[in-house]
């Protein structure tokens, strides 16, 4: 039932309701070519729409209350990694869908609605289980179920799982807002099982040098006897080791030394050979990729005098074995003649017009550099030496900005919580004045004042000329306070890296490029490609179309063709499989061929084969400590009763609505059908 309500005083119906009466009365008091029976008829209709037309004029609303119902949701969170393969038959699988579907019938005739979440992102239908995911962590598929249905009425979530975690932290020692049900799959009995649990070798090394790969082997129920480990490469056996098992359950090692002979990427294989009475043999065999470097490269930090900074961009760089990095500050240590493939300018040039002799020396010679501008900067013979961005100032003025990254910039391999990070950083110092990028520069950071992102550069690169601009002071405190937030410093210390990266490499004056946006992937996920074409004057060039050739180590190939956009110059590549492969790729720029090839490594994951036995225990321990109910498998069914015992009840939303009475569509055809009534009326009368 709705409430009828006015934006005005009902006190002024009355009024309403005379001057709608004196108005009848004025145009139906004069004589008529009718009967007063129909005259009073009409006066009435008269009456009638001006009362409801007045009445209108003092804003009438229709006040409503609008119930909704919310039932109750149980949601299924299922666990589809790899190891629900290893110890479960598909018959086994189809029998708990089937289950499932039955439980979700009786819980939907009780007005229950039923959600579903899985670890792949599967998550609408309960034909098939296809479990392919590559590793399992339940403590983040329970947030993300928690946080997917914040607020609403969940009855309770059900965790179907073999209970092998090896990622995130022990979903059990957390407590959960809804009551947790655990569906135990798989056998918690061991089985007899040889695995290669870890490979453990350097994933960079050098040309000519000779390096370890050691196997970490684990075994249930072969104790005393002797298993031969093999290592290959490609078709090629390299070498054989005999290892006696133990005779108790134990992680023994198994030490191969190899020699790289050439640069480039390479792929071992170690294997377990089976032994008789194995319950699997798919975690008998892991894979090592490594990268042969022909030397490491040179980093030079020259510094006009010591400051923290220093300490922080040395240990970034420092953390990549293929980085050999030195210091050398004037007048502290002694100039040792060297070639760098890279030099940082640490507030150089500065205001005093030290080791000029060097700054010359790298920029004849083309060195790339990195400028960090400091309170020791000379601006002006800065502005003349870097091919990056040139600074206006206005005086000794200083000022503090943080730092946003420029979205647009897609040539580091940064996930989208490390990128947002650098908006809560410390801010840096910096000089004021106006920034102007020039021809060729890219920004990877723009200055932040404040909450609002300005188009000004704090770090900029021009890969062209292989020059780089960090526009402030203050470094040291963001690795510092990274590791106040995170516990790590892995942001900060990717930008510097992969800037370090960027310009370290010679000076790459091809007119067509193309690279892949990482060198390594994980099984499954979307390999991708970055192209670039310049025309004489290295300005980018798009629409040509570009031949890709993909081989893998069996030489077999692979063709693709795509081409570049001025808003994408990407392309993906699914399907492949696991180990290394050769790109070539090629187009043709003023009826020349020009062509770019590289490697890259399609990597499958062996967490989920490591443990083959369940772990009921976790689910039994998680249910227990959020009120739920743990199960078998062949008891689902059972499920039921106890969902029902925390007796999920609908919850009832009630929401206050207001029409106004104008909106009405009767209320027009009411007035419409009077008007028109009185003027049909009088016209068969005779008058109007």
């Amino acid at each position: 039932m709705g409430t009828l309500i006015t934006e005005y005083s009902l006190w002024y119906l009355p009024l309403c309701i005379l001057l709608a009466g004196g108005y009848a009365w004025l145009l139906y008091s004069a004589k008529s070519p009718w009967s007063k029976r129909w005259n009073y008829g009409l006066a009435a209709l008269r009456f009638t729409l001006v009362s409801l037309l007045l009445f209108l004029l003092l804003g009438p609303l229709l006040k409503h209350i609008r119930t909704t119902q919310e039932n109750p949701i149980v949601v299924l969170a299922i666990d589809d990694s790899k190891s629900i393969d290893f110890g479960n038959s598909k018959a086994q699988q189809q029998q708990w869908l089937q289950d499932l579907r039955k439980l979700r019938e009786a819980l939907s005739a009780r007005s229950i609605d039923w959600q579903q979440r899985s670890l792949s992102g599967k998550n609408n239908q309960l034909d098939s289980l296809n479990p392919e995911h590559p590793f399992t962590s339940l403590s983040d598929l329970l947030k993300i179920t928690q946080n997917d249905f914040e607020n609403q009425n969940v009855a309770g979530i059900l965790v179907l799982s073999d209970g092998i975690i090896n990622q995130g932290s022990d979903p059990s020692w957390q407590t959960y807002r809804y009551p947790i049900h655990g569906i135990g799959v798989g056998d918690t009995v061991a089985k007899k099982d040889i695995l290669i649990k870890s490979l453990l070798y350097n994933k960079l090394t050098y040309k000519n040098s000779t390096f370890p790969i050691v196997a970490e082997i684990q075994q249930q129920g072969f104790g005393n006897q002797t298993v031969q480990v093999q290592l290959w490469n490609g078709d090629k056996l390299l070498a054989t080791n005999l290892l006696a098992l133990q005779g108790k359950e134990s992680l023994q090692r198994s030490e191969f030394r190899a020699t790289a002979t050439e640069t480039g990427l390479l792929h071992y294989r170690v294997e377990v050979k089976p032994l008789p009475g194995e319950y699997t043999t798919r975690n008998n065999v892991s894979h090592a990729y490594l990268e042969v470097l022909e030397n490491k490269e040179k980093i030079l930090i020259l510094a006009a005098a010591p400051h923290p900074d220093i300490k922080a961009i040395r240990a970034a760089l420092e953390k990549k074995e293929n980085y050999e990095v030195s210091l050398h500050i004037p007048g502290i240590h002694t100039w040792k003649e060297e070639s760098f493939d890279l030099v940082i300018f640490h507030q150089f040039p500065d205001a005093y017009g030290q080791a000029k002799n060097l700054l010359d020396k790298f920029i004849q010679q083309e060195t790339s550099i990195f400028f960090i501008l400091g309170g020791q900067s000379n601006l002006s013979a800065f502005n003349n030496l870097n091919k990056v961005i040139q600074l206006q100032t206005r005086g000794a003025q200083k000022d503090l900005v943080t730092a946003a990254f420029n979205d647009n910039f897609l040539r580091y391999s940064m996930d989208g919580n490390q990128k947002a990070l650098f908006k809560d950083l410390p801010p840096l110092q910096i000089p004021y004045g106006e920034y102007s990028l020039k021809e060729g520069t890219d920004v990877i950071l723009y200055q932040r004042i404040g909450t609002v992102t300005s188009n000004r550069p704090l770090l900029a690169i021009n890969t062209l000329y292989r020059q780089a601009v960090l526009a402030g002071e203050g470094l040291w405190q963001w690795r510092y306070h990274e590791y106040v937030l995170n516990e790590q410093q892995e942001a900060v210390d990717q930008l510097l890296a992969q800037t370090a990266q960027l310009l370290s490499g010679k000076n790459d004056k091809r007119k067509f490029r193309i690279q892949t946006t990482q060198q390594e992937y994980g099984l499954g996920e979307s390999v991708v490609f970055e192209a670039e074409l310049y025309n004489d004057l290295y300005q980018p060039i798009y629409g040509n179309r570009i031949g890709l050739e993909i081989r893998n180590e069996k030489n077999e190939k692979t063709s693709y063709e795509f081409a570049v956009g001025e808003s994408n110059n990407r392309f993906d590549v699914n399907g492949l499989g696991e180990g290394i492969y050769r790109y070539t790729a090629s187009t043709q720029l003023n009826g020349k061929t020009e062509s770019a090839n590289g490697q890259f490594i399609v990597k499958a994951s062996q967490l989920e084969a490591i443990q083959t036995t369940a772990d009921h225990f976790l689910l039994r321990n998680l249910a227990e400590k959020n009120g739920g109910t743990f199960v078998r498998s062949d008891r689902i069914a059972a499920l039921e009763q106890a969902i029902l015992a925390s007796d999920p009840k609908p919850i009832l939303h009630s929401q206050e609505e207001l029409t106004e009475a104008m909106e009405l569509p009767w209320l027009f055809w009411i007035l419409l059908s009077l008007a028109v009534t009185e003027w049909a009326v009088r016209k068969y009368k005779g008058s109007y």
